[in-house]
């Protein structure tokens, strides 16, 4: 029997385990190999935030992989990102939760009494569906969101960049200008000229186009945030969710296929606002109701409704506007009046007689 080598003085009895290897890549999921990896990455899967926000059988049509292979990738990149704290473990007590739900952000919606509603601001990790007729505010809320999303938190921003989906053709340069300046976040044109360079807009002519655009969140936000000196994207916009779908997808026969890519395309929408920690801003169409007692009915039918975290209606009154909150998990059904200007939306004052 072979004797055991002594052991010297500085030698360890039980020498401590080598750290376990980093897993940063995709090439270091277990069952991705470099082929899989280049599939993925051309596909805009560049990274396990957007491996855990896709289904197995997305895994599996991209890579050639079967769809249990598939889920065993998925399954493997959950893991990871909850050891390293990103995502929630399957199950979580309650108080878990409750200790990481306060140290969500909130941004600013640039009305005072709308922040008191929403406790501090639009929320991260949510979507916020606006939905009205022509001319209540929508597009200047997301407007005014793109412009204070900029600020230090101090000043109710996020310190971020903005994704601007523009599908109606509606997003105006020279408000985001005009904006900053009167609200004195700049001291000239010149000055607030720099808040465009944090807004990236993508301008959809099609439905086609814009699902293309908004699978492709994932590999904008990897793509930007690694660009040195930019902000991370904290907020990202779609103005409107359904307007092309309406457009293009007439008649009863495509009502069901429409709404099942409605539904896909907001659900991606809001696991990305989950994943990747920004604030999804949607804007939506009115449609008429033939109830007299159903005044608030945004398009897209229960599909946009039950996929939305925040639900929102506008209406005009007079020179004025007014939001009702919808539906929301916690909020009271409230109604806040505002008003818009050359500040985008603002605060409603009323005149002292």
């Amino acid at each position: 029997m072979a004797k055991a080598k002594p052991r010297l003085p500085h030698q360890e009895e039980n020498p401590p385990a080598e750290p376990p290897v980093a897993i940063n890549t995709l090439v270091d999921l277990k069952g991705v190999g470099p082929i899989y990896a280049a599939r993925l990455i051309d596909a805009g899967k560049t990274d396990f935030q957007s491996i855990v926000a896709s289904t197995p059988t997305e895994i599996a049509e991209i890579t050639g992989m079967t769809k249990d292979d598939a889920a065993d990738v998925c399954r493997f990149a959950r893991k990871t990102l909850v050891e390293q704290g990103v995502l929630f473990k399957e199950f979580a007590t309650a108080t878990e939760i409750y200790e990481q739900r306060k140290k969500l952000k909130h941004l600013s919606t640039g009305i005072k009494k709308f922040d008191e509603l929403l406790f501090g601001g639009y929320e991260s990790k949510a979507s916020y569906e606006f939905f009205a007729e022509f001319g209540s505010g929508k597009t200047q809320l997301c407007h005014t969101a793109s412009v204070i999303a900029q600020l230090p938190e101090k000043e109710g921003g996020l310190n971020g960049s903005v994704v601007y989906i523009d599908t109606e053709g509606t997003f105006r340069p020279e408000r985001i200008v005009e904006i900053a300046t009167e609200r004195k976040y700049a001291k000239s044109d010149k000055e607030a000229a720099k808040f465009l360079d944090r807004i990236l807009v993508a301008r959809a002519y099609n439905s086609d186009h814009q699902r293309t655009i908004i699978d492709g969140i994932p590999l904008a936000i990897k793509t930007w945030n690694a660009i040195e000196g930019n902000t991370r994207i904290v907020l990202v916009v779609v103005d409107s969710l359904t307007a092309l779908y309406r457009a293009e997808m007439v008649g009863r026969e495509l009502l069901a296929p429409r709404q099942q890519k409605i539904n896909q395309m907001y659900h991606n929408l809001n696991r990305d606002a989950e994943v990747y920690d920004f604030v999804a801003l949607v804007t939506n169409q009115m449609v008429a109701s033939p109830d007299m007692f159903e005044r608030d009915k945004g398009a897209g039918g229960n599909v946009v409704a039950h996929t939305s975290t925040y639900r929102i209606s506008l209406r005009k009154k007079l020179k004025n506007c007014i939001l009702r909150m919808v539906d929301s998990p916690m909020h009271p059904e409230v109604e806040v009046t505002f008003k818009l200007n050359e500040r985008g939306v603002d605060d409603f004052k009323e005149e002292k007689k």
